[in-house]
């Protein structure tokens, strides 16, 4: 599972699972229950292992769950009038899920509406885009993305822990890309020239040289702090023009 050309998750797994480095102060109630159960096992330089708890169901290949999975897809198709849209994107997303070693689950269908939708509303969809994904799980939206605009930048921001599962399915659908972490001493001047940037929560100030054409948090916000919402706000204020998108899906609360 591991990118020869880069030490991505060989370094997130260093730094988050072996020496804890995330500060107390990016990681959310919901994380700090949560984010003990994901299991890494790490050996010879390589994952030999992983499973994620409490961020989607893309892991998840029994024959149940996928059955219930696509009747569900199937009774929301027949419901919607864009359903030409969204099968056209399903042809690239179901291939791509299995790319990256997962069921193409419900949970990839609904990320695969939210893209439609922010496609719909993009100014051009044929150059290349600066995308900034807060939060994005397993990494499946990241590399949905990366498939339709191939020269676009997919720069991730998540707590470390998390990271490391989006660095690493990115990386076994994309080997060949140029997939870089960010850290205090990254030099952003040049990140432009990467396809896959990965910024853990508590370096996001070492994005500051880049703008972004469209900004992205679904189902994360919801969990964190006021404090940490109003960081990212500011942030995306500064850092997308005021034409761009910033497309946001949570709920008000939750418990």
């Amino acid at each position: 599972m591991k990118n020869n050309k880069n030490l991505v998750v060989e370094e997130l797994y260093k730094k988050y699972y072996v020496k804890h480095n995330t500060p107390e102060s990016v990681i959310s109630s919901h994380w700090k229950l949560y984010q003990g159960k994901a299991k890494v096992e790490f050996n010879e330089n390589e994952i030999k292992s992983l499973s994620g708890f409490g961020f989607g169901d893309l892991q998840s290949k029994s024959f149940l769950s996928q059955t219930f999975s696509w009747l569900t897809i199937i009774s929301y198709l027949c419901q919607f009038s864009n359903r030409k849209e969204l099968l056209r994107l399903m042809k690239i997303a179901v291939p791509l899920a299995r790319r990256m070693g997962f069921s193409f689950s419900y949970d990839c269908f609904r990320q695969v509406c939210s893209l439609n939708l922010i496609m719909n509303k993009m100014k051009n969809e044929t150059e290349r885009v600066n995308v900034i994904i807060i939060g994005d799980g397993y990494g499946f939206l990241s590399a949905l993305i990366k498939e339709i605009f191939p020269n676009s930048l997919i720069c991730l921001i998540d707590l470390g822990k998390i990271l490391l599962f989006q660095a690493c399915y990115c990386e076994k659908a994309y080997p060949n890309s140029y997939h870089r972490l960010i850290s205090e001493s990254s030099d952003t001047i040049n990140q432009p020239n990467s396809d896959f940037l990965y910024c853990p929560a508590e370096f996001l100030e070492e994005l500051d040289k880049l703008s972004f054409d469209v900004a992205i948090n679904i189902a994360s916000m919801q969990e964190m702090n006021q404090s940490s919402i109003n960081t990212y706000f500011d942030f995306l204020r500064s850092h997308i023009p005021p034409d761009n998108l910033f497309y946001c899906c949570n709920r008000k609360e939750k418990k």
